[in-house]
């Protein structure tokens, strides 16, 4: 037993010795692990290039590179003006590839390729879009998992915009290993125009993300899968995460997607007027949508859970089912209503929340529009909102062009959530309205109305968010105080500008606040929320615990 303790001292302090021989003295212990162990610590590597770096430090390890199963490829330029740096990071991208695709043994699950290039001053050399058709063969034949390529190129002119560059996966078939194992793959090009042929599949793939990727019909061509033939489970059978943005899509006019499988789907700017927006995914449990223009909108998804429905306009048909799992719900309501929109956007969202009867979390954006004289009616939020009895935390974020808004709309969208346990509420002003450059202002006579106390008899917290600290604040602050009795917690958030000093607008806010005569006996204290955004101070509102006295007999 002493002398197998001796040995192993002797190994560590004598490395060298070892069979394993790695660069450098001292206590190398790392050269006694195995390749398995090594290549994984290389495969957690930022990108490549660090793994090229890794293995040079030794000569054992220059044959690792070739088993790393994880390649990232990674170009970030926030000045680019140097055309032969983007050649040679092309250069190294297509080497590495190269001396993979010819060794059998090297197996690559994960490839990434993202190239993010700013320059606003001058024009650069386009990117040639074979390449990177080139990039993607590559992947559909040798890629086993995750395949991810990525352009951010603000600014630059790349030679994605013709429609004739379309890549075209010509080279794919069913029957490829490939293709038929792949999991994630993420594809965000630059306004490309993508093309498929009929035959490919993606058996296994379960993540498809599509980012500024253009989809045309080719009259000319009947070999050419459109966008709905992509996502149809004849084509993606296992996929249970789509993600669809800032897509140019041309006609069908229709996007449907009917999947018993798919489990999260996100639509953020599909660019199509009069998209007509069908789902029919009965396994669906995450659904965001923004920035789009629907025609008509149909949702059959029964086991809904979070719903983000925001910047969308729906024209006129509205079919949606009961949605009683969704627990989560975002969306915005307009507080007048506009020509062109009329109460289009409101009548959406209430429909919605008809069919979200066991809603627990909702998140509000109140848009209050200025009146300017064109018959703009005041439209009334409350009357079509139902009961929801199940919220217990509400988020309000409300934007007012003008300095005077409805606060009628905010109260009375507190007497829907009787249960309510937390409330967050977030004040933003235009900057276009002229009341608001002023630092202080006269509220109007709809703020200066007393209005009645109602019951939020299980309200516990509160968070208010405002850049002003006005009369018309402080009534707020006291009326939701006076109707929480079983407050807990009252946190007021106040932003200034940057140029001002911390210490004069803590002072001013605390001032602020002492003013305020509050029905329960607590204390304001500066706290430190959100401490890494430097112009908000904030304050937090405790009560007072009353210590009970009791009295104490001495027995003789």
């Amino acid at each position: 037993m002493e002398s197998t303790t001796r040995e192993a001292k002797k190994l560590r302090r004598n490395p060298s010795d070892s069979d394993h021989g790695g660069g450098g003295g001292g206590n190398d212990l790392i050269s006694h692990l195995s390749d398995d162990i090594l290549v994984h610590i290389l495969a957690s590597l930022p990108n490549m290039t660090d793994v090229m770096r890794a293995c040079a430090v030794s000569r054992r390890w220059r044959h690792l590179e070739a088993r790393v199963p994880v390649l990232r490829f990674f170009f970030l330029d926030y000045n680019f003006n140097d055309r032969e740096k983007l050649d040679q990071f092309i250069a190294f991208v297509n080497n590495i590839l190269a001396r993979r695709a010819h060794k059998s043994d090297a197996t690559v699950e994960e490839l990434e390729i993202s190239l993010k290039l700013f320059n606003s001053k001058r024009s650069v050399p386009s990117v040639d879009v074979a390449r990177v058709d080139a990039w993607i063969q590559y992947a559909m034949q040798h890629v086993l998992k995750s395949f991810t390529v990525q352009f951010d190129c603000h600014m630059l002119p790349l030679n994605f915009s013709n429609s004739n560059n379309g890549m075209v996966f010509d080279k794919l078939t069913t029957t490829s290993s490939s293709t038929s194992r792949l999991e994630s793959m993420v594809l965000s090009l630059h306004k490309a125009c993508l093309r498929l042929p009929t035959n490919v599949t993606f058996d296994s793939l379960i993540h498809l993300s599509l980012e500024n990727v253009r989809f045309e019909d080719d009259c000319s061509s009947q070999q050419q899968l459109d966008l709905n033939q992509l996502l149809s489970p004849a084509c993606c059978p296992s996929l249970r995460k789509l993600r669809l943005c800032r897509l140019i899509v041309s006609p069908p006019t229709k996007l449907h997607l009917e999947s018993n499988e798919l489990l999260e789907l996100s639509l953020d700017g599909i660019w199509k007027r009069a998209l007509e927006l069908e789902l029919k995914t009965p396994k669906l449990r995450v659904f965001h949508t923004s920035y789009m223009s629907i025609e008509r909108l149909v949702i059959s998804a029964p086991r809904l859970e979070e719903l983000t429905f925001f910047h969308t306009t729906v024209a006129s048909i509205v079919e949606v089912e009961d949605m009683p799992c969704v627990w989560s719900f975002e969306t915005e309501l307009r507080s007048m209503r506009e020509p062109d929109l009329n109460d289009r956007v409101n009548r959406t969202r209430i429909r919605l929340l008809q069919c979200c009867k066991f809603l627990q979390f909702l998140t509000l954006h109140l848009i209050i529009t200025q009146k300017d004289g064109h018959d703009n009616a005041e439209v009334d939020l409350i009357k079509d909102i139902p009961q929801l009895p199940q919220v217990t935390s509400l988020s309000l974020q409300v934007s007012a062009f003008t300095e005077v808004y409805d606060i009628d709309s905010v109260l009375c969208l507190l007497t829907r959530c009787k249960f309510l346990k937390h409330l967050e509420l977030n004040i933003q002003y235009s900057t276009m309205a002229e009341d608001c450059k002023r630092p202080t202002g006269i509220v109007g006579d709809q703020n200066q109305r007393d209005h009645h106390i109602i019951s939020l008899e299980h309200l516990q917290d509160i968070k208010i968010t405002s850049a002003y600290r006005r009369y018309y604040e402080s009534r707020l602050l006291k009326f939701l105080h006076a109707s929480a009795p079983a407050l807990k917690k009252m946190i007021f958030i106040s932003a200034f500008m940057l140029s001002w000093n911390l210490q004069v607008r803590k002072k001013q806010c605390e001032e602020f606040l002492h003013s305020i005569a509050l029905g329960k006996e607590g204390e304001w204290a500066f706290c430190y929320h959100d401490a890494h955004v430097q112009n908000i101070t904030a304050f937090e509102w405790t009560p007072i615990k009353k210590v009970e006295c009791r009295e104490i007999v001495h027995m003789d």
